[in-house]
């Protein structure tokens, strides 16, 4: 889709820049050919009326829009997720700047797509409060104006563990037995119960299960 835009932002400005570089280096090996006026690792563009843009979390995106958004990795450690001024940063920067880009995807279609991944630190952050905007959406009887997201977590060892998942969501499913490594092939369960057993479970829970904790 040469005609659409991405936009991403990350935790830094330079992780985003990485992102972006890769990006565009795949686009470079599948042949095509970028605009000769615009193809900065920052901001790159097709030269079909689509493009590439990457900044920081909290950072402005002024003019900018995009078809498909992207957030990977709001925060960068466990210390920044537990901040209460980085929480409001986040879900402020969201509010303001970075929702508010969103465009259709074509005159039939209002609406684009978001992707939010990243490590789960914290009850409160980035994922949890949309997960708890949805909530709320349920309790107030106004569904309407849910996200209704769709939900990838799949831990590193499949669990049984129960969720407080909101009502609007759907879940990707798990394939799993309890205690099924994701990819046995790279970390088998040993491996894992072994890095579990050395970082403890509040590492553990939030690195490799998608799972914070107090």
């Amino acid at each position: 889709y040469p005609e659409k835009w991405v936009g991403l932002a990350s935790y830094s400005a330079n992780l985003a820049n990485s992102l972006s570089r890769n990006s565009r280096e795949n686009y470079r090996l599948a042949t095509n050919e970028l605009s000769k006026d615009a193809s900065a690792v920052s901001h790159w563009e097709t030269g079909y009326g689509g493009g590439f843009w990457a900044g920081g979390v909290g950072g402005p995106a002024t003019g900018k829009g995009f078809h498909l958004g992207v957030v990977d990795d709001p925060v960068k450690n466990a210390e920044e997720a537990a901040s209460t001024t980085i929480q409001e940063r986040n879900q402020d920067w969201w509010n303001s700047t970075f929702y508010s880009r969103e465009e259709g995807w074509s005159d039939t279609d209002p609406n684009g797509a978001i992707i939010v991944l990243q490590t789960r630190w914290h009850e409160a952050d980035l994922s949890g409060w949309l997960l708890e905007k949805e909530r709320i959406a349920v309790r107030e009887d106004d569904t309407e104006d849910a996200e209704h997201w769709h939900v990838v977590n799949l831990p590193a060892l499949a669990d049984d563990a129960e969720f407080d998942w909101p009502e609007t969501i759907t879940l990707e499913p798990d394939w799993r037995k309890v205690g099924d490594a994701i990819c046995p092939e790279r970390r088998p369960e040993a491996k894992l119960r072994k890095i579990k057993k050395r970082i403890g479970d509040y590492y553990f829970d939030a690195l490799y299960q998608q799972r914070p904790s107090p």
